[in-house]
């Protein structure tokens, strides 16, 4: 990862637990339409998931689609 954020390309992170509440969905999603201009970006989730469940599986789901 240190070496990709010392690339020059956009990084965007963010940081919380892996919750719904928290809406990392909605960071993915906008992200998603952001990279569609940025092609070099990447998007860097940090935080706990051990409480997230379904919701966590879901999250790579949709990174993965990125």
């Amino acid at each position: 990862m240190r070496a990709r954020l010392r690339s020059g390309g956009t990084a965007i992170v963010a940081m919380g637990q892996l919750l719904p509440q928290k809406a990392i969905h909605d960071v993915s999603a906008a992200f998603a339409a952001y990279r569609a201009a940025d092609r070099g970006a990447h998007l860097y989730l940090v935080g706990s998931g051990s409480m997230s469940g379904d919701y966590g599986r879901r999250l790579q789901d949709d990174v993965e689609r990125l």
